[in-house]
């Protein structure tokens, strides 16, 4: 551009500043201006526009120009030929900072040998800072990183509109410890509910140290060397160890743990029988299925005088209508498991089989192939039988069976086997038998019918 300008200035408003209409100026009395009669006609480095004002609040926009008619601007022909007959200017690096802003270089920090870290303000556009250690400058700017490797002390020194302020920050450089790890020792790998164990630190290091216990609430005493906690469930402890440097090694954490587990029988024991179907009177077998484990576990079968046999797994009983049976598992504890106390309880019922009426069969085939092989008759619990007697088609006694009361087992079977009462093999054919009998109730029966026999 041929002109330089003077008085470039600065507006601050709320954005409602406007020019009076095309190529018009914007009126208005700018809170910084440069000095009247200095034209800026640098073309090849920055020039620096600076001001102070007082803020009432409602800036919230920023104007860069002239604001002053041009009938009251003096230009200053600097380069006539230059194609652009104006005063073009580019802008650049604008900021607004208080005039009040302390200096600022960090707080005063532990470094480890070899390690870096930033200092003063985060980079600023617009604050002019000289940073000096030792007598010698060794940077600008809000802030930057350094990698002492001695004990430093840096300065800062701010300049803001010509308000000069210094901080200064020391940045200690200390080893690193190098000690081995930390280790968290318990008087006890397994311990039951509301046991009080005993905590240990192996490897402690020499310095002063934080100490961080967890899991919070379950201890009831801690130091820098042990600690004793109260356990409720399995729980793993952990110690976290915290220096912040203020020894002679730079700021360090270690962490260590140790699992102490509560042994509690969590598995559910199942009392079953052996059969499933029972009758007054059959003698069955319970047992148990996923026992406790340990030496010091005891099992106490009731009630007590309904079982024949018993044993730490095993029972037997006799069938007695409507009875409940039990087991009371109980154990002392010991390595292995926390004591503690279990009930299992089994209903035997009876089968609506049980009291059904015989049922007689018309055909069998004794061919000793372990199929059908015998004519047989189920008398349930509480019948009897008076007379039962076969005879083959000429009349001739060939089975005969009498006076059997069947209370001793759920239901009993009476057969025939297709020999005669002198031990022979009869043939094939059709037989007659008559059967008479009574039921629990005493009522007597009698039924007559045939069968047939096939080889």
């Amino acid at each position: 551009s041929q002109y330089a300008a003077e008085e470039l200035s600065i507006y601050f408003d709320d954005g409602t500043i406007k020019t009076n209409g095309p190529g018009g100026v914007a009126l208005a009395n700018p809170q910084i201006k440069s000095p009247k009669g200095f034209f800026y006609t640098d073309t090849l480095n920055w020039m620096k526009l600076q001001g102070s004002f007082i803020a009432i609040g409602t800036e919230s926009y920023i104007t860069v120009g002239n604001f002053f008619p041009q009938a009251n601007l003096t230009p200053s022909l600097t380069y006539p030929g230059a194609i652009c007959q104006c005063a073009d200017y580019y802008l650049d690096d604008i900021s607004v900072i208080e005039t009040d802003l302390p200096a600022y270089a960090g707080r005063d920090t532990v470094l480890c040998t070899g390690d870096s870290i930033f200092i003063g303000r985060p980079p600023e556009i617009g604050l002019e800072c000289i940073w000096n250690s030792n007598g010698s400058q060794v940077a600008t700017g809000g802030g930057l990183w350094v990698k002492p490797a001695t004990t430093q002390t840096f300065e800062v020194t701010q300049d803001v509109c010509g308000l000069i302020k210094k901080d200064t920050i020391k940045v200690l450089i200390k080893p690193k410890y190098n000690g081995p790890a930390i280790g968290l020792t318990a008087n006890t790998s397994t311990a039951c509910s509301n046991t009080t164990i005993t905590l240990n630190i192996q490897n402690n290091p020499p310095v002063l140290n934080g100490y961080s216990w967890l899991p919070q609430g379950v201890y009831i005493q801690t130091n820098n060397i042990n600690a004793k906690a109260v356990i409720s469930q399995s729980t793993v402890f952990t110690l976290n160890i915290n220096n912040n440097g203020q020894d002679a090694f730079c700021p360090f954490q270690r962490s260590a743990s140790v699992n102490v587990s509560v042994p509690v029988f969590t598995d559910s024991p199942i009392l079953i029988s052996n059969l499933i179907t029972v009758c007054p009177n059959d003698t069955f077998a319970l047992s148990i299925l996923n026992p406790a484990p340990g030496n010091t576990v005891t099992y106490e079968w009731l009630p007590k005088g309904a079982f024949s046999f018993t044993s730490s797994l095993l029972a037997k009983s006799i069938t007695q209508i409507g009875s409940s049976y039990s087991i009371n598992v109980s154990s002392t504890g010991d390595a292995s498991i926390c004591p503690f106390t279990r009930t299992l309880s089994v209903s035997v019922s009876i089968a609506d089989t049980c009291f059904k009426d015989p049922l007689i069969p018309n055909v069998f085939t004794p061919n000793n192939d372990n199929v059908n092989d015998v004519w047989g008759i189920k008398f349930p619990y509480g019948y009897s039988l008076q007379d039962l007697v076969l005879f083959n088609r000429w009349g001739t006694l060939i089975y005969q069976q009498s006076n059997l009361k069947f209370d001793k087992e759920g239901f009993a079977l009476i057969g025939w086997d297709g020999h005669s009462t002198s031990g022979e093999e009869c043939g094939a054919g059709v037989y007659f038998y008559a059967l008479q009998y009574s039921d629990r109730n005493g009522k007597t029966i009698s039924v007559k019918g045939n069968i047939s026999l096939i080889r």
